[in-house]
């Protein structure tokens, strides 16, 4: 708990604001609690507020109100950390196992609180509801606590007005200078906000601007503008909408929010934004439209730097991976026709490993930079290139782009690719080989790709140094791909397919409260496969359907004895494929087996990947997730972070959690700009109040730094791998480790 002793004489002083309370506000809060206490089905609920030395109730149900020493109270907690507090069993928690209150009468077993925040910025209070049993409240309850928090908030400011009110009163005499006071902030906000209003007089077209407006638009003082040529100084091509916008305002008065370049007289270009809304008239003044204007250059830059980063890959300046899938995904649906061809080409450098082992990564570097300018010189206007892994290149040549010609190209990057020089007297001899696979709008990505590395993959063994087509005869030595079809089908028929739970941990606690279900299965001999081992045999729709059903059918068998395992346990992830969003009737089969089982389904978690997201009808998708969300499922977004679509998806999809991708997470502790992706993707996510988990957690380096940056959730081997059933305990050794980092992170 984050104590601020600085705050407590404020937020004294502002608790004193309400020793007199209205008895209609007192009336009000009084109705609050007693509906807090028959919505939540509680003993007890109230309001209060921290005084220097003691917390007084303003309005209880289930106690008398009166004061309650600061230092025993629970509020006091909640209201230093500035955060809601949860306490499913005080008993056994270790803040408040020794508390009188615990062992009084009634005791308090199950507390939950919110936060109250005073309009002057301190937390005054809370919000609080208490039970005598334990485990009475859910993150829903928490959800539905904030709701009326912020009615009590209202109340409380409500008051506060009041009391401002007598005060201005008081105060007749000092009003001018207020004023004037005042007209002086707004001008310094509008400066540092590089924003301002302006006034358009619907029926004289008249314009009004505010410094700051006028600061923003021109720089210049002038005293009247027309609206065309107001209109007339944003980017052309946006003017048309601009027109179309105030046309809809003003017939229809819908309102808008739009972003556009605005060219300033001495040169140059802003972006800024504009927003308007229409005011009806009255007898003394005309029908208008006022708004802002605000310069958001710096904001758009940093934004455009952040899409940069999410997209490309840091070394080399190339796209990256997930950027790469999606623009393929792109190309392939806008091509007309299946007679449309799509060339892919998948360059591996040969001798690579040897340069990183004679001269070390940081010429590795230095080499593949070198690489990625080359291969970004050489690909066609209309193409795009890709850094697919660590010395692996992904191109997609220009649309309709014969084999011929496409094998000609592969062919002048290989020849361009040849490095050869001394490097700290060893020398260093570099090639490259190249996969090509022609497709049409009738392929997909991945089957696009996995031909491409096929035929690279037999090129690298039989004959380095060239471009390999693939061809149907390459299907014939496709073994690994062979081997996991007929493991997973042999799998699903003996029953040998089981999760494997993985630990879901709160970060600032270390408390557990998740599991993600991990596919794994036994192969004949014994040997425990993961689902990476069998994943060609995943991409199988049908095959992926079945192991779904499996793992569905298993997890709501053994839901019962996970939460045995676990009392704290908040939630059970499920891994779903493309394959189950598309299937017609997956959300209503996948509700049904978890009611079979008693089952809350608020409890589970179905997680998605960005590129389920991708496929072509994504109608279906957001269909299956609203109706699994809107039925009290979570949805959660994994592997976020790795493509800049990701944003567009926690738009318009019903997103509840994100899951940062494990190799951001891991590449914190040596690349800045994997930390700044981090803590970019985390301060916006919780802005927009998704749960935030953060995977591949493997240190409690890495652990402390997402806690700083505002992470509520970790999973990883930090707090252990995934164990089936059978094995998973918390027993001796797993409470050890979890309190071990949970003492750490206090």
């Amino acid at each position: 708990m984050e104590h601020r002793p600085h705050e407590e004489p404020n937020r004294g002083r502002l608790a004193s604001s309400f020793d007199n309370v209205a008895d209609h506000v007192r009336a009000s809060l009084d109705r609050i609690v007693s509906h807090c206490a028959a919505e939540f089905d509680c003993s007890i609920s109230l309001v209060s507020v921290a005084e220097p030395a003691q917390l007084r109730v303003l309005a209880a149900t289930g106690i008398e109100a009166g004061e309650v020493p600061l230092e025993t109270s629970f509020c006091i907690h909640a209201i230093r950390s500035q955060q809601p507090l949860v306490v499913d069993d005080a008993l056994e928690d270790p803040r408040f196992c020794g508390n009188e209150f615990v062992h009084g009468d009634p005791p308090i077993r199950s507390y939950m609180a919110y936060p109250l925040r005073h309009s002057r910025g301190c937390y005054i209070g809370t919000l609080c509801i208490i039970d005598s049993r334990p485990h009475r409240f859910t993150s829903a309850d928490l959800v539905k606590l904030k709701t009326y928090a912020g009615v009590v908030e209202d109340i409380l400011e409500l008051h506060t007005i009041h009391l401002d009110g007598q005060e201005l009163n008081e105060e007749v005499q000092e009003q001018n200078r207020r004023l004037l006071t005042s007209n002086r902030l707004l001008r310094q906000a509008e400066a540092v906000a590089k924003m301002g209003a302006w006034e358009l007089e619907i029926a004289t077209q008249k314009l009004k601007w505010s410094e700051g407006a006028l600061a923003v638009f021109d720089g210049t003082q002038f005293e009247s503008i027309s609206f065309e040529a107001a209109i007339s100084r944003y980017e052309r091509d946006d003017q048309g909408t601009m027109r179309r916008l105030f046309d809809e305002l003003i017939s229809s008065g819908k309102t808008f929010d739009f972003e556009t370049y605005l060219y300033i007289p001495q040169g140059g270009a802003k972006r800024v934004r504009i927003v308007a809304e229409r005011i009806e008239g009255d007898i003394t003044h005309p029908a208008r439209v006022v708004g802002i204007l605000q310069d958001v250059t710096e904001s758009y830059q940093r934004d455009m730097a952040l899409r940069h980063a999410a997209e490309h890959d840091s070394l080399t300046g190339l796209h990256n991976r997930f950027a790469f899938d999606r623009l393929l995904q792109q190309r392939l649906s806008n091509s007309k026709s299946l007679r449309d061809t799509i060339a892919v080409l998948l360059i591996d450098l040969d001798g690579f490993k040897d340069v990183n082992d004679a001269v070390g990564h940081m010429v590795g570097d230095i080499i593949l930079e070198e690489v990625g300018e080359r291969i970004s010189k050489a690909t066609p206007d209309g193409g795009f290139a890709a850094r697919w892994g660590g010395d692996e290149f992904a191109i997609v040549l220009p649309a309709k782009t014969s084999g011929a010609m496409a094998e000609k190209i592969g062919a002048q990057l290989i020849q361009q690719l040849r490095y050869r020089s001394e490097i700290s007297g060893h020398l260093i001899e570099l090639g490259a080989t190249a996969g090509l696979a022609i497709g049409t709008s009738g392929t997909s990505v991945k089957e696009l790709v996995r031909r491409a590395d096929t035929a690279l993959y037999h090129g690298k063994k039989r004959d380095p140094g060239k471009v390999h087509v693939y061809e149907a005869g390459l299907e014939q030595a496709n073994v690994a791909r062979q081997y996991a079809l007929n493991e997973v089908r042999s799998a699903i028929r003996e029953d040998r397919i089981f999760p494997g739970y993985q630990p879901v941990v709160e970060l600032r606690t270390g408390r557990l409260i998740g599991f993600e279900a991990l596919m794994r299965l036994n192969s004949r001999s014994g040997r425990r496969i993961t689902a990476t081992e069998v994943f060609p045999a995943l991409i199988d729709p049908i095959l992926s359907r079945e192991v779904s059903a499996c793992m569905i059918e298993q997890v709501s068998n053994e839901f019962a004895a996970l939460e045995r395992c676990a009392p704290a346990l908040d939630f059970v992830s499920i891994n779903a494929s493309e394959a189950d969003l598309l299937t017609s009737g997956f959300a209503r089969q996948f509700m049904a087996a978890m009611r079979k089982k008693r089952v809350d389904l608020s409890r589970i978690t179905l997680e998605v990947t960005e590129t389920m997201l991708l496929v072509d009808n994504t109608q279906a998708v957001q269909r299956v997730l609203t109706e699994l969300r809107d039925n009290g499922v979570s949805i959660a977004l994994d592997d976020f972070g790795t493509g800049y679509s990701s944003l567009s998806h926690l738009r318009d999809f019903p997103i509840d959690k994100v899951k940062i991708d494990g190799s951001f997470v891991q590449a914190m502790a040596t690349d800045q700009q994997a930390t700044k992706i981090v803590r970019a993707l985390i301060g916006m996510a919780n802005s927009m109040g998704l749960t935030v988990i953060a995977e591949g957690v493997e240190t409690e380096t890495q652990s402390r730094l997402l806690q700083q940056m505002g992470c509520q959730l970790g999973q990883g081997f930090l707090f252990g791998h995934a164990e089936e059933l059978g094995r998973l305990t918390l027993g001796r050794d797993r409470s050890y480790k979890l309190h071990a980092f949970a003492t750490a992170a206090a």
